[in-house]
């Protein structure tokens, strides 16, 4: 009955814009929830367990028609930093690109939601590995179209250079690009970096860390060295030898939505960004659509609006 319920909400008002039908958008919610529930991704070495949901057009099944060029196509959400596949802008994609012919797919860094691992541990290769492996999954016959809210917006730009002839955009929500390094700069003082820096000075811990804090996370993170120090392989915008991906081409679109009054990453840095990435790649579309009182979320129904209307740039 419950099923039989959900179904006769879901086609009857869609997953467009039912906010205004009272209990609507929680049935459609949950009915897409059901018909793709968490699988999971053990990859090759069995150590590691990723949390994913995956969705097709057509595999909820009843009267609904798709679009078979559309469904060609997979939307990758990536993404931010302790958040899980369960967020505000991952629902509205997956209720978009259902009403919208195009496979969806979502799913959790380790060390974060349901996936193994403890954060703590966990470094931006390992993260960065998740996120190419979920590309593995999707498979080179998909047209892929990434969006990345804040860490996702730069584990995506990592991807694209990776995985060039994979990825069709990229889309970055209230990017933090390179944050890694901008947090051990701006976040950590004089002495903190100097103890890092001198492994003679540091506790007898293997991976020391500092304790952080966002206004957009419940509680307090851990800042580990070794996250800090693994960042230093994906450098986009900063000049660094280290870099793996800094000799690599980036060859599709970019979008960048952000806030202007975005209070973890300045709306200037995304310019300076966008800037350091025309300069290394000519040629590159790239362009900002700067959010008027938008913050660092950009969760609410009119950002979810513009994002959704970027994505259609490239349906």
């Amino acid at each position: 009955m419950k099923i039989s319920l959900l179904l006769l909400a879901f086609l009857r008002y869609g997953c467009t814009d039912v906010s205004s039908r009272q209990g609507s958008k929680s049935y459609c919610k949950t009915m897409l929830r059901e018909s793709n529930p968490v699988s999971f991704w053990t990859g090759i070495d069995c150590n590691k367990k990723l949390a994913f949901r995956h969705m097709k057009p057509h595999q909820l099944g009843g009267n609904k028609s798709y679009d078979v060029g559309r469904s060609n196509t997979t939307v990758m959400f990536v993404n931010g930093l302790l958040s899980s596949m369960d967020g505000t802008k991952c629902n509205a994609l997956q209720r978009y690109c259902y009403n919208n012919d195009v496979s969806f797919l979502c799913f959790d860094y380790r060390g974060h939601g349901q996936s193994s691992g403890h954060f703590i541990d966990c470094t931006m290769h390992d993260w960065v590995k998740d996120a190419s492996d979920m590309l593995d999954y999707i498979g080179q016959e998909s047209n892929v179209i990434l969006i990345g809210s804040s860490l996702g917006a730069w584990i995506s730009l990592v991807l694209a250079m990776q995985r060039p002839d994979e990825i069709t955009a990229v889309i970055g929500i209230g990017s933090a690009i390179d944050f890694t390094s901008d947090t051990y700069n701006t976040k950590l003082t004089d002495q903190q970096r100097k103890m890092w820096e001198n492994p003679v000075q540091t506790s007898s811990t293997s991976n020391a860390f500092e304790i952080l804090s966002s206004p957009y996370l419940d509680n307090a993170y851990p800042f580990t060295r070794e996250l800090y120090q693994s960042g230093n392989d994906y450098l986009i915008c900063q000049d660094n030898q280290l870099s793996k991906i800094a000799h690599r081409d980036l060859r599709c679109p970019v979008r960048f939505l952000h806030g202007d009054e975005d209070d973890v990453i300045p709306y200037t840095k995304i310019y300076d960004a966008a800037d350091a990435l025309q300069s290394k790649h000519s040629g590159t579309d790239i362009a900002i659509k700067l959010i008027k009182g938008g913050d660092h979320r950009l969760s609410n129904a009119d950002d979810i609006s513009s994002l959704l209307d970027t994505l259609n740039e490239f349906l």
